[in-house]
């Protein structure tokens, strides 16, 4: 077994004029806050285009699959744990300008390969500056893999 996990990450663009996507990241204990300063990871990601019907033209899309690993120390323990937190958010130019989607928050269990959305608030873990789309309708998240309507 891999002492990595890895995780697909997919960006939609909402927009013809973004010109590049990169993911922050970081993991955490559950429950702890992300330390940005020293632990943040950051990889562009690449532009794909997903078929998405023969009558429909292929959706952008950037993918980009995170390396995570499998078990992550806990102090209060003295052991490995296999369930954590991910915390991501989305770096876009559109148009010469940068800006920044809201701040995700996810449970792992690199054991079962789940992952679900954290929805308790976690201190530190403020959401990073949204953003909207070419119309000026607030983006509120970043779709991921399976989830476009």
């Amino acid at each position: 077994m891999s002492d990595w996990f890895h995780l697909e990450k997919v960006y939609y663009d909402h927009a013809p004029d973004i010109e590049a996507v990169s993911i922050h990241y970081v993991w955490t204990l559950i429950g702890e806050p992300p330390d940005w300063e020293r632990e943040r990871h950051t990889r562009f990601m690449p532009m794909v285009y997903a078929p998405v019907g023969r009558a429909v033209p292929p959706a952008p899309l950037r993918r980009k699959m995170l390396k995570l690993p499998r078990r992550i120390s806990d102090p209060a323990t003295g052991g490995q744990t296999a369930k954590y937190l991910l915390h991501h958010y989305f770096e876009v130019f559109q148009s010469g300008h940068r800006k920044f989607s809201p701040l995700y928050t996810e449970e792992l269990d690199t054991e079962t390969g789940a992952w679900v959305p954290y929805l308790q608030a976690v201190g530190g873990s403020e959401p990073a500056e949204g953003f909207e789309d070419a119309t000026g309708t607030r983006v509120a998240d970043a779709k991921l893999a399976g989830e476009r309507e």
